[in-house]
């Protein structure tokens, strides 16, 4: 007997939304990548070397403490402020998109109509705090 029922599958359309936001989320991971290959003044595919294994935590960390570099070592000589400045703006929006992220591209995913879908994680106990509603 199938887990998911023909009517409790998401629609195509619920689909292609968890879709776009696990593709959009390689863009942004490839996006910081570059960002830190900049700021440490390396060539980019050397420097995915050192990035590609990292976490969004430890990269998020790591354009902190290079943006820090920048502010102390080298004034605004090679990076004007005002994009250091917008450096530290996005670091908490990404941290925030990032938890959303893991929440859609982790949870289980039902229909509960063609409009609304309900995502649960599955422990083995009942669901405590609160539950994922989502309308596409």
């Amino acid at each position: 007997m199938p887990f998911h029922t023909p009517y409790s599958r998401p629609t195509t359309a619920q689909y292609e939304a968890i879709g776009r936001i696990s593709a959009n989320w390689s863009l942004v991971e490839f996006a910081i990548e570059t960002i830190l290959a900049r700021l440490a003044c390396a060539p980019d595919y050397p420097a995915l070397a050192l990035t590609n294994d990292l976490s969004m935590d430890n990269r998020l960390t790591a354009m902190r403490n290079l943006v820090e570099i920048h502010r102390a070592n080298y004034g605004n000589a090679l990076i004007a402020e005002e994009r250091l400045a917008e450096l530290d703006a996005i670091r908490p929006e990404i941290a925030k998109a990032k938890n959303y992220r893991n929440q859609v591209t982790h949870l289980v995913w039902f229909r509960v109509d063609d409009e609304t879908m309900f995502g649960t994680k599955f422990k083995g106990k009942p669901p405590s705090g609160r539950s994922w509603n989502h309308t596409s």
